[in-house]
């Protein structure tokens, strides 16, 4: 996995800030802990799905972090993950 740590970083920051509910901020430490505090880097199945959910909600509560979640999808997989595919 070819990863720009730096960016991933920023983009995690800027999804904590966005994130109303800190139970909600844990995706964000998952991914901190699993592509860039671990070496390789590599993403759980749950994790991904927990992405996957924030990539595509409709509960306006969440509306501000799914932007990001779509971007930080798009930063690790070139595309914006599918709940629907994924099963979750």
């Amino acid at each position: 996995m070819l990863l720009d740590r730096t960016e991933l970083d920023r983009l995690l920051r800027t999804f904590s800030g966005v994130v109303r509910m800190q139970i909600d901020r844990s995706i964000t430490d998952k991914l901190r802990h699993e592509l860039l505090d671990t070496t390789p880097p590599a993403i759980s199945p749950g994790t991904m799905g927990q992405l996957a959910k924030w990539c595509k909600t409709n509960n306006p509560l969440y509306w501000e972090g799914m932007d990001i979640a779509q971007k930080i999808s798009q930063l690790l997989f070139g595309t914006i993950l599918d709940r629907s595919q994924l099963g979750v």
